[in-house]
């Protein structure tokens, strides 16, 4: 009976310890929270509201925020913490009464994240206004869009033609940039260091009204480009001369200023006639090529520089003008081919092209090119230098072909059986009284000013040159 008494007061007397600390432990659960609590990621068992918001703000920060523009323009600043005061005491209260002490017994044999208490929560923020306002200060493009125009022009652009800038479009609303800014940066405090805004998207950017003088400019600039959509292009053999907007809006007719335009009877804009001859004379300018000179890359590589011949090209300028005229008027877009008074081969600023003859007297070689590829490749003879016959320097071109002629001068006459002359009595034909070419043979025995070419390279020479072709001769 003892014995069981015993048992019974050691009973009572274990029950009433555990459950003194039990609520022990309770008790001390209730000056803060409960056992397995944790927030934003802390462990805040024990902790009181104002330790933990304490701990919170302290870990709130920093922050970046990356601005994105326009056409992916962006910059990146850090965020001053003074600029924010943050408080979570409110959320923390929530949770704080929302805890049971007595239960902390719950989460004892729990595991984090195998259902422990685990929060999340959002600060309060207030603004510092004036931090706020010297931090949005440091983003150039903020102070570059406060500093930028923001009107229309209409000007002439000595690149591009006659343009037409409006700057009230896509203009950036600052103060709304701002605070779509501040409120992303207070949305992010919890979940992000680093924090992007696209303004675009934020829909930032406005278009501002014309005033009447702007509206006026706009529909005169409109009312050009529609007048100018049309285009002519020279063909100048591979090179081409293209009047597109600029070169055609540099041939209207102007009382003065670029901006001062002339209108007909109709209100229709005008061609100056002075600027369409001043157009052609400039065309002709380039691309003549007769009686200037021409720079040739020998097949020896030297680079070599004649300024005498008979081959080039001659633009008909007065037939170009009155075609150009007409042009302008019909306002049609086409692909032209210029008429000529002197025409060669090639219509290229490099007229020679890649089909020539060249005759290096130097080294009394003749190379046939076609279409850049070597037809022929042989000695010859030229002139005597002796008795002042030399073959005449200079580029020329082959003006005639025969078969089976007499070649007369005093005291000779010769028959060849292929006959291209290029300057005067001056040709390339075949000489079968030859055994021998090439070499020094032209200094003492030398032709009288022909290039004498073997028989068998003559014929296919002959048989694949064209009349018109250059020729180039040099020493």
């Amino acid at each position: 009976m003892k014995i069981q008494k015993k048992i019974l007061i050691i009973c009572i007397s274990v029950f009433l310890f555990l459950t003194a600390g039990y609520f022990g432990i309770a008790m001390f659960y209730a000056e803060g929270f409960t056992f397995g609590t944790y927030i934003n990621g802390r462990y805040c068992t024990g902790k009181s509201v104002e330790q933990v918001n304490q701990e919170l703000i302290e870990r709130t920060g920093p922050m970046w925020l990356t601005i994105y523009y326009q056409d992916g323009i962006h910059e990146v600043n850090i965020v001053p913490k003074n600029m924010f005061d943050y408080d979570y005491t409110e959320e923390l209260t929530k949770i704080a009464d929302s805890q049971n002490p007595f239960l902390w017994y719950q989460n004892v044999f729990r595991k984090q994240g195998e259902g422990l208490t685990g929060y999340t929560v959002s600060p309060s923020v207030s603004v510092h206004q004036d931090k706020a306002d010297k931090f949005f200060e440091t983003f150039a493009m903020f102070e570059l869009e406060e500093n930028r125009r923001k009107d229309v022009t209409f000007y002439w652009d000595e690149e591009t033609g006659y343009s037409f800038e409006n700057r009230k479009q896509n203009v950036l609303d600052i103060e709304k940039a701002e605070e779509v800014c501040l409120n992303a940066l207070i949305d992010n405090v919890v979940s992000e260091t680093m924090v992007e805004v696209y303004l675009e998207e934020s829909s930032c950017y406005y278009d501002a009204e014309l005033t009447a003088e702007e509206k006026e400019q706009l529909a005169l600039y409109e009312k050009l480009q529609n007048f100018l959509d049309f285009e002519i292009i020279y063909q100048m053999g591979k090179d081409q001369v293209v009047f597109d907007k600029k070169a055609l809006g540099n041939m209207l007719k102007t009382d003065g200023g670029r901006m001062d335009f002339v209108f007909d009877e109709t209100g229709s804009f005008m061609w100056d006639e002075v600027k369409v001859t001043q157009a052609v004379e400039t065309i002709a300018d380039n691309f003549d090529t007769y009686g200037k000179e021409h720079t040739f890359q020998a097949t020896s590589g030297k680079v070599i520089t004649l300024d005498k011949g008979t081959y080039g090209n001659t633009l008909d300028q007065e037939e170009e003008i009155e075609y150009l005229t007409q042009a302008l008027e019909n306002r049609v877009s086409e692909v032209h081919e210029p008429a000529y008074e002197r025409k060669a081969w090639c219509q290229d600023k490099n007229d020679i092209g890649d089909t020539y003859i060249e005759v290096d007297m130097g080294n009394q070689k003749l190379y046939f090119y076609k279409d850049g590829k070597l037809i022929a490749d042989t000695d010859i003879v030229t002139g005597d230098m002796r008795r002042r016959r030399s073959t005449p320097e200079g580029v020329y071109y082959i003006y005639l072909k025969q078969k089976n002629r007499i070649l007369r001068g005093p005291g000779y006459a010769s028959h060849v059986n292929f006959w291209m002359p290029v300057k005067g009595g001056v040709g390339i034909h075949d000489a079968k009284w030859r055994d021998e070419f090439g070499g020094e043979i032209y200094e003492t025995d030398g032709s009288h000013g022909c290039i004498n070419v073997p028989y068998d390279e003559m014929v296919n020479i002959y048989e694949q040159a064209e009349v018109g072709m250059p020729v180039v001769m040099f020493y």
